[in-house]
């Protein structure tokens, strides 16, 4: 066995992870962003199905409000980067899934506007449908929470600069 006894010159570690995680909270609200505006990345989301709501604008960005609604927190440990707090149909778009409405007298009044703007059958066929009646609405995923390996990238280095080391003989050095 091989031992080493270090006695002096032992530096003592300064993190300065605060403006470390706020860099790194910054940037991935700016990367996830980037997904809404390329439409998926690296792989491109689903284009929207023929009868969709989505007429014009980029998809998932028409009001804007899953867009803009990324936050991020931190504390001496961590950083938490949030989307969609308060947005019930964030969570389906990010991961797909199927969703269940009810229909309603104003879903119905809905459908019937939709199918004399357009004059499509789909709308028609939606308005006939009973009040009280479940659908069964599939959504693709369309992730755009996710992590790029330039983002991993980011935060590594960005982690790295928050270490400072001050050594007894007064040398100060920054882990790069």
């Amino acid at each position: 066995m091989i031992a080493y006894e270090v006695v002096d010159n032992i530096p003592e570690i300064d993190v300065q992870m605060a403006r470390a995680w706020t860099l790194i909270g910054e940037h991935m609200i700016q990367s996830i962003q980037r997904n809404f505006d390329e439409q998926g990345r690296p792989t491109k989301w689903p284009p929207p199905s023929r009868n969709s709501l989505f007429t014009s604008g980029t998809l998932l960005k028409r009001r804007g409000d899953l867009y803009n609604s990324g936050t991020f927190r931190f504390t001496e440990d961590e950083c938490v980067i949030s989307w969609g707090l308060g947005l019930p149909y964030a969570w389906i778009q990010n991961f797909g899934g199927t969703t269940h409405p009810v229909v309603s007298e104003k879903m119905k009044r809905f459908f019937w506007a939709m199918y004399m703007q357009s004059e499509d059958e789909f709308w028609k066929f939606m308005a006939l449908k009973p009040v009280g009646e479940v659908l069964n609405i599939t959504i693709p995923a369309r992730t755009f929470m996710t992590i790029q390996p330039e983002d991993k990238e980011f935060i590594v280095s960005t982690l790295k600069s928050g270490v400072i080391l001050h050594y007894p003989d007064g040398r100060i050095e920054s882990i790069q």
